[in-house]
């Protein structure tokens, strides 16, 4: 299954039935693997499309970060994971996302900060507690 449709459904059983959905071409782009500029073109599409619903436009924030944060970039990946959390402060992966590249930013406060809050809305997913540690220094740890 997509990495979208994944999202969508994890994130909005209110709003979507996973049954239900069926992504568009730009959902389907926006959510490859590897990023490249056609799959951040789709995301950018999706985020700016008056149609979009607000979780479209979330989680394409963060795709876009993902690959922007993929290619080094980790102030366009803040920047994007900002956008997708004033859109859904409680999207799981745009907190994780952030979370990594804060620590990337050797912001290891605000990593953590990111960690805990997406451990707090999804306290059995493990994945977060591993990553909330990984790669910090040992005094942050």
């Amino acid at each position: 299954m997509l990495r979208f449709a994944l999202i969508l459904a994890a994130t909005s059983s209110l709003l979507y039935r996973a049954d239900a959905f069926t992504p568009t071409a730009d959902q389907k782009l926006c959510a490859e693997l590897p990023a490249n500029a056609d799959v951040v073109a789709a995301c950018t599409r999706i985020i700016e499309a008056t149609n979009s619903s607000t979780l479209d436009r979330a989680v394409s924030h963060t795709f876009r970060a993902d690959a922007a944060r993929a290619d080094g970039n980790t102030a366009a990946a803040i920047a994007d994971y900002n956008q997708a959390l004033a859109l859904m402060p409680t999207l799981v992966r745009a907190l994780s996302g952030r979370g990594i590249a804060y620590r990337n930013a050797q912001k290891y406060d605000l990593s953590l900060h990111d960690f805990d809050q997406a451990i707090a809305i999804e306290p059995n997913n493990a994945g977060l507690y591993k990553f909330a540690r990984r790669q910090l220094p040992d005094e942050w740890r």
